[in-house]
């Protein structure tokens, strides 16, 4: 069996999330690892994200002993001449890591969001069109076997039957002190704005969007978008990290589409209940559960079709990288709506 040759870098929480699915796949070989702090190749301290995903909060998986660590990333290309690169670094070093990559010759997988700006999405778009080599972006809820599901119940449904769409997706506090980093139109409403774009299978025509914030951070921790469609229908995006500390899971979100004929409505609601006498806890099921020590989910689906996408040397079929690129373009759009305080026509 041929074997893809990857190396990661960024080996934060999830580029150990990453690492943990690769470990188990048959048709891939880790061989370079690389991250900028050499401290986290032995670390076992806790990171923030295993408190609001506690789900896969456990000891993650070891490297073994025959993958080389680095922490330059341009040495660990010149040297291990990768397959494919996936980078799992913060996002605003995702252009520079990706275009350093696209000059080795290699495959891309880059985390979600591709970049936080639309030239520098299609600056990534170009080289890689220039070099002949593909790029994959982490939008993981397109593999999650809801929004799978749902897309094919609206697989005969044209955009012109698009009534409207509500996306709501909200966070804890604490969970902003990580994602925050970036305004929350790429760490949160990209989901949205993907599977708005994708579901309804319209273009944005405008933006109107608002947001302040309690937490007085760099960026906004309450947003709401209103999306024009080109069909005329609108498209609600909402955005909060205040909902109580008390809920199990960290994060909570509902999506809706309602069509000319029906309505369809997505609930992250816990498929196991776990009810003790010290706690409530409801494990998460979807995303990258642990089953039986191997990860599991959309995460898994996502790198096992991005992986048979690069064997083949195609591109992905179910996201393509201009419907990323587009993305990056609607998000660029709320961050300026909400900065300026007016419409942002496309």
């Amino acid at each position: 069996m041929e074997k893809l040759k990857i190396c990661i870098v960024g080996y934060g929480w999830f580029g150990k999330m990453h690492y943990s699915v690769y470990k188990d796949m048959k048709n891939v070989e880790v061989i370079g690892v690389c991250d900028a702090n050499e401290k986290t190749f032995n670390s076992q301290q806790k990171s923030l994200q295993d408190e609001f995903h506690k789900d896969v909060s456990q000891d993650k998986d070891k490297l073994v002993d025959s993958i080389k660590i680095y922490t330059d990333v341009e040495k660990m290309l010149k040297e291990l001449k990768p397959d494919l690169l996936d980078i799992v670094v913060p996002e605003d070093v995702h252009i520079d890591v990706a275009l350093k990559g696209i000059e080795y010759g290699c495959d891309l997988i880059i985390e979600k969001p591709m970049t936080v700006n639309y030239e520098d999405a299609k600056k990534i778009q170009e080289e890689a069109n220039r070099k002949g080599v593909h790029v994959y972006v982490g939008q993981v809820l397109r593999f999650d076997d809801r929004y799978r599901a749902l897309a094919e119940m609206l697989e005969n449904t044209s955009k012109e039957q698009i009534r409207h769409i509500s996306m709501e997706r909200n966070f804890q506090s604490k969970s902003h002190l990580v994602y925050g980093r970036v305004h929350p139109t790429y760490s949160c409403l990209a989901h949205d704005i993907d599977l708005t774009l994708w579901l309804s299978k319209n273009k944005v025509k405008s933006v109107s969007a608002y947001a302040n914030s309690f937490l007085n951070r760099t960026y906004p921790d309450n947003i709401v978008a209103v999306l024009e469609l080109e069909n005329g229908a609108l498209a609600t995006l909402q955005n909060s990290w205040h909902i109580s500390k008390k809920c199990p899971y960290g994060f909570e979100f509902n999506s809706k589409v309602i069509t000319d004929t029906d309505t369809f409505i997505i609930k992250n609601e816990p498929v196991i209940h776990n009810w003790s006498n010290d706690t409530v806890d409801y494990p998460e099921l979807f995303f990258w559960p642990k089953i039986n020590g191997k990860t599991k989910g959309a995460l898994k689906n996502e790198l096992e079709h991005y992986i048979e996408c690069a064997l083949e040397k195609i591109e992905s079929p179910i996201l393509p990288l201009s419907d990323v690129v587009e993305i990056i373009k609607v998000a660029n759009a709320i961050e300026d709506s909400i900065n300026k305080k007016e419409k942002i026509i496309l």
